[in-house]
């Protein structure tokens, strides 16, 4: 046999490796393709409607939640205010004081009001002086029930002025028992918004919506609903949906006319209902959407299979292609758990910032109380030093990453406080910040605010004897090197203050343990008045 036949011989047994090849491909590539195919359509369908559902039901358990904490820690508050010794003696001036104090430690808060057990009338209301004309409760219903019950009460007049601050009504009311007889009922009014910070934290996407009811099942607040929904009754189907389930996901129509899945959550404190929906629509287009994938997939997966009969090398581009596919499922579950996580954390961080703001009122109250004028100032420092630690939890709460926040305006937000709190404005005392952007960590800042608070209290409590007043200035710069530098320098008394920081107190001891626990060096300097520098390891990133 010549060369050119053995070649002729050759390339037919290469056609027939290549028709066999095919026949391969096509029965072991083509058809679990469009069963894969198939299946995967099923599988994705199914799981991503549950996810959208069981997403739909965490939110608006979430949000639930979060309008508990809202409510107990302002029922608390004014459960301590109620127990106030003002209120025993009559002595309604200095109740006003106490309470214009507590209402400044609260940004929700627009007013406080005193009224009469007996008829509902108005005894003292922030919103005007006191001894000024007030008006009966418009609500006596209301009233009259905490005064039956003896229990705290939370009111929503969504659509209702207030006859006093003009404004939709959200209040809670406490009665001031005496030997198990109600003396007075005290009510603080609420910001709308208050309420709709709670809805905002279902976070919904476009076209979806949310309602917070009453213990009336009236709308109260919504997002996404028509215009006139506030302080209508919910639906029929909405109301029978509430009775009939403690939690889940149930398909209602909307009063749009939309059908929808409809989640709850329930605030256990209050009675109120907080819901949540997306258009059924939505969901399906959601799986119609991953269906087109699937079949977009399997098109491309059989293309590919064809191309493998001429180009065999295709085969690594198709593994690539499942091995990416994996990366992303994985990618997107731990996302999905990265998710779940910064949840749970603000969750956290939320709740021992309301219990921080309970405690601290809760020493204030007791340090009113005191006689004894040494324990009394005890309280009130460890307040402050309370105070600083909710600040700084606050701040960690609202930033967008939970590891590192922006130090700038906790310490301005805390020089304002600590000036508001200890009466240094009533003395001719004004407390400055200047302060350098700084993105830090939680175990930087606690110690730093807490370095601070002792430090401006101690210039306004040593620096100032009676009758001098002036400027306490207080600094932070981050430096472009690898320290930073805290300075807090007043202008006045240097003799005083000098005794008072060179002596062994334990607000000494307090300073000497936070700069320790900085890593950092502490300098003090006495020339017209008293400065002191703490330089401590820059462990942030400049702004």
């Amino acid at each position: 046999m010549t060369d050119l036949a053995r070649e002729g011989t050759a390339d037919a047994g290469g056609g027939e490796a290549f028709l066999g090849e095919f026949i391969r491909v096509i029965a072991l590539t083509i058809l679990p393709v469009l069963l894969f195919a198939i299946v995967v359509a099923v599988i994705l369908t199914d799981r991503q409607q549950r996810l959208v559902l069981e997403t739909l039901e965490s939110r608006a358990a979430a949000a639930a939640m979060e309008l508990d904490g809202i409510f107990t820690s302002q029922i608390a508050l004014l459960t301590t205010l109620a127990g106030s010794r003002s209120l025993d003696d009559a002595d309604l001036s200095s109740f006003y004081v106490e309470a214009q104090r507590a209402a400044r430690t609260q940004p929700d808060w627009f007013t406080i009001i005193l009224s009469d057990p007996a008829n509902g009338q108005q005894r003292l209301n922030l919103l005007r002086p006191l001894g000024a004309a007030l008006p009966v409760f418009p609500d006596l219903d209301s009233h009259e029930q905490v005064v039956r019950t003896g229990k705290p009460m939370i009111v929503a007049r969504p659509t209702a002025l207030g006859p006093v601050s003009g404004r939709p009504v959200f209040g809670i009311r406490v009665p001031v028992l005496r030997d198990g007889r109600v003396i007075h009922v005290i009510s603080a009014a609420l910001k709308p918004e208050t309420v709709m910070r709670a809805l905002q934290r279902l976070e919904l996407p476009s076209g979806w919506g949310g309602v917070i009811l009453d213990d009336k099942r009236t709308v109260v607040a919504c997002a996404g609903c028509p215009e006139n929904s506030i302080g209508r009754p919910a639906l029929p189907a909405v109301r029978e949906h509430i009775d009939e389930v403690q939690a889940g996901v149930g398909v209602l129509t909307t009063l749009s006319g939309v059908k929808s899945y409809f989640a709850i959550g329930r605030a256990r404190a209050s009675g109120w209902i907080v819901g949540a929906r997306v258009p059924t629509s939505d969901v399906t287009a959601l799986w119609l959407g991953e269906l087109w994938i699937v079949g977009l997939a399997g098109l491309i997966s059989i293309v590919v299979a064809f191309g493998a009969v001429a180009r065999l090398t295709r085969r690594r581009r198709e593994e690539h292609g499942v091995l990416e596919a994996r990366v992303r499922e994985r990618t997107a579950a731990l996302e999905l758990s990265l998710a779940q996580r910064d949840l749970l954390l603000r969750e956290v961080y939320h709740r021992v910032k309301n219990n921080l703001q309970v405690v601290d009122s809760l020493m204030g109250f007791h340090a009113s109380r005191l006689k004894d004028a040494e324990g009394r100032n005890a309280l009130e420092r460890l307040q402050l030093l309370v105070h600083a630690l909710a600040l700084v939890h606050q701040r960690l709460m609202e930033s967008e990453d939970l590891a590192r926040f922006d130090i700038r305006p906790v310490l301005e937000e805390l020089g304002a406080s600590l000036e508001a709190s200890t009466g240094a404005a009533e003395r001719g005392i004004r407390v400055s910040v200047e302060a350098d952007p700084l993105e830090t960590s939680l175990d930087f800042a606690i110690p730093l605010g807490l370095l601070m608070t002792e430090l401006v209290t101690r210039a306004l409590k040593h620096g100032y004897p009676a009758g001098w007043k002036g400027v306490v200035t207080i600094s932070f710069r981050a430096g472009s090197s690898n320290h930073a530098a805290l300075t807090v320098a007043d202008d006045g008394s240097a003799d005083g203050h000098r005794s008072a920081i060179c002596s062994d107190t334990v607000g000494s001891k307090i300073i000497r343990a936070l700069v320790a626990q900085l890593e950092g060096e502490i300098q003090v300097m006495h020339e017209y008045g008293t400065r002191v520098t703490v330089t401590v390891p820059n462990t942030g990133v400049p702004g």
